[in-house]
């Protein structure tokens, strides 16, 4: 869902962004749990679908970095720091620091899934660097709802700034991820549940 920050309140806005990110972080979440999954069954086995593990990275780098966390940092962080928050320090640098950890366990993630089926050593990097990410977004997550779109709204709370009605192509994209998504789960379903389990006020579709 594409929403574009105005500084002028619009009688038609009735979609806050910071709302619009929560959901975006179930749907990163049921990746997570898909991920997790994955990990627990490259412990026992090298027996898993190539196309598989390709979707599922996929999803993680297209939705979770290049679509949410960018969504973050081109809207959501920028009107923060014209509110007042520091960039350079607290919690938008936590956040931004932590998306550039997050995408170099993915660049290590895409480079490992081509050589699971071939290398043992591989598979173990894999399910290591597969633990590490859903541990640093697990959260992450729950720093960002409970804290930063907290303040966030707070900061916003007299204004309708944050506020966008959604446009038809919006709702298809936002479908389009949810039927990505519900695949994933579909594919995962034939590995063990994971040993990782999610923080407190994050999703639960991975334990």
């Amino acid at each position: 869902m594409t929403i574009h920050v105005h500084e002028r309140e619009s009688s038609n806005a009735h979609l806050r962004l910071t709302d619009v990110l929560r959901g975006e972080h179930e749907h990163v979440a049921r990746g997570l749990g898909c991920l997790a999954r994955l990990a627990e069954q490259l412990r026992v086995s090298a027996e898993v679908h190539p196309d598989a593990v390709s979707a599922l990275l996929d999803f993680l780098r297209e939705y979770a970095d290049h679509f949410h966390h960018h969504k973050e940092e081109a809207l959501l962080f920028p009107w923060m720091e014209r509110h007042g928050m520091p960039a350079d320090a607290g919690p938008l640098a936590m956040m931004k620091q932590e998306h550039e950890e997050g995408r170099d366990h993915l660049r290590h993630l895409l480079a490992a899934a081509r050589h699971l089926q071939l290398d043992a050593g591989v598979r173990r990097e894999f399910v290591a660097r597969a633990e590490q990410y859903c541990a640093l977004l697990y959260a992450h997550i729950d720093k960002e709802n409970h804290i930063l779109y907290p303040m966030a709204d707070r900061m916003g709370s007299s204004t309708r700034e944050l506020y966008q009605a959604p446009s038809v192509e919006d709702e298809k994209q936002e479908q389009h991820w949810e039927d990505v998504v519900d695949h994933l789960e579909n594919e995962a379903r034939h590995w063990p549940k994971p040993r990782i389990v999610p923080r407190p006020g994050c999703c639960g579709t991975c334990g």
